[in-house]
């Protein structure tokens, strides 16, 4: 990805309500999800099953690979009141996973279905999409379902959940609930040079 949509995608994902984060490398990207962990904490008056419990969980997707997710355990590994869990679940306070491809000009992120429980963003409180050098963008939906058509695409159009914001609802007075449905937010973390 170059610069320029890189800082578009940005500008059209926090319109959507999300937030991106741009970090040059693995480490940097894993320094910043141990910041994001040790920031995120459960509210007191929230108890899991009737017990008050101030340890932040957390779920990795499977989809996080290789270097990355090494380098992603080992610095959450460092944050104290920090649990890792095995299933995806509303426990979890934050759920991190990988991202196929990046809608420029939509804002928007969609994950493969075929390597990511769509549950897995449906989860948590903050869902965390981490889209590195191996993530394909798009200017828009149109040419994302054009190139999946024609099977230039990594990711089939079945298989495609499209992600543009955080969960949030609206009621007939017109006051807007986040995290009715989903995460209360979501962070796209993109990593401009994996490779280093």
């Amino acid at each position: 990805m170059n610069e320029v949509d890189i800082e578009k995608f940005k500008t059209r994902f926090a319109h959507n309500g999300g937030e991106t984060v741009i970090c040059e490398n693995y480490d940097s990207a894993a320094d910043c999800l141990a910041v994001l962990a040790g920031r995120q904490k459960r509210s007191e008056t929230e108890g899991v099953r009737g017990v008050l419990d101030s340890r932040r969980r957390v779920f990795l997707s499977r989809s996080l690979e290789g270097g990355l997710a090494l380098k992603i355990k080992t610095a959450l590994g460092k944050v104290s009141g920090l649990v890792f869990t095995d299933k995806v679940s509303d426990e979890a306070d934050i759920c991190v996973a990988s991202a196929s491809v990046l809608l420029v000009q939509d804002g928007a992120l969609i994950i493969d279905s075929g390597r990511v429980a769509h549950e897995e963003t449906l989860f948590g409180d903050i869902s965390v999409l981490v889209a590195d050098e191996e993530v394909v963008n798009y200017d828009n939906m149109a040419r994302f379902f054009e190139a999946a058509a024609a099977g230039r695409s990594s990711v089939r159009p079945d298989k495609a959940v499209i992600i543009a914001g955080p969960s949030k609802t609206a009621d007939i007075e017109k006051q807007v609930v986040q995290g009715m449905h989903g995460p209360r937010k979501l962070i796209c973390i993109v990593i401009k040079n994996a490779k280093r």
